[in-house]
């Protein structure tokens, strides 16, 4: 059995926000990790969650109830959310407590050489609330060959609606 992955938060400043990027699982020890960092968030936040691992069902009802606590006296965006993180926020809403979402990362496979890559997505540039998602083609960095997401944009982006 492996060693349960430890929680990381690392507060950075971006010039009129403050960068919050969490390292790890989104489990059952995340309403501890959340509890010491949570009086040091600035009234500017964005939420980097390109490194979360993996959720559970804990982890996703304690960071719901984070976000509600948080964003009633600050302005919050999410940023670099992961492809499981982006499942949540589509299975469940209060995990993304309707927050603007600055970039997601999409997985996309090649049909013919089974290859997959993650692409990141922009807010404004490739989806936006209100509108049909503008995606790129997305071509194979392994043969060359057009990649496919591994479900439907009417799905992926159900977080949008």
């Amino acid at each position: 059995m492996s060693a349960a992955q430890e929680i990381k938060i690392d507060l950075q400043d971006e010039g009129d926000w403050q960068r919050l990027v969490y390292h790890g699982p989104i489990n059952e020890d995340t309403k501890m990790a959340l509890a010491r960092i949570t009086d040091k968030i600035a009234k500017r936040a964005i939420l980097d969650l390109g490194d979360v691992s993996y959720l559970n069902s804990c982890g996703i009802r304690d960071w719901s109830y984070f976000l509600r606590a948080i964003k009633q006296d600050r302005e919050i965006v999410l940023d670099r959310c992961p492809d499981e993180v982006v499942r949540a926020m589509n299975m469940v809403i209060s995990f993304h407590a309707n927050l603007l979402v600055k970039s997601v990362f999409r997985i996309y496979g090649c049909p013919s050489c089974d290859h997959e890559q993650a692409e990141v997505l922009l807010e404004g540039v490739h989806f936006r609330r209100g509108t049909t998602p503008n995606l790129p083609r997305v071509i194979c960095k392994s043969c060359g060959k057009d990649s496919e997401p591994f479900e439907s944009d009417e799905e992926f982006f159900t977080f949008l609606g």
